[in-house]
């Protein structure tokens, strides 16, 4: 799956900070984009740019899970 990040400010509820941008390592503050997020095979990443932070992992999955239930998705 694909979390897209913005260097916007959050604009909705599943709309989330990521505290640990630095050691992703990004250039600014960042916000993970729950609603946007999509799913596509790991084979589509042409590489990876860093590692999101545990913290910020379990923060970016449980707000999706809620989206999902909100939403209905399975």
């Amino acid at each position: 799956m694909s979390v897209p990040f913005t260097s916007t400010e959050p604009r909705d509820e599943y709309d989330i900070e990521v505290f640990d941008w630095t050691e992703i390592p990004l250039d600014h503050i960042s916000t993970a984009r729950i609603s946007k997020t999509i799913v596509i095979p790991v084979s589509d990443f042409l590489k990876k740019l860093g590692k999101v932070s545990d913290d910020d992992w379990d923060n970016i999955t449980n707000l999706l899970m809620q989206y999902m239930g909100h939403y209905g998705i399975k």
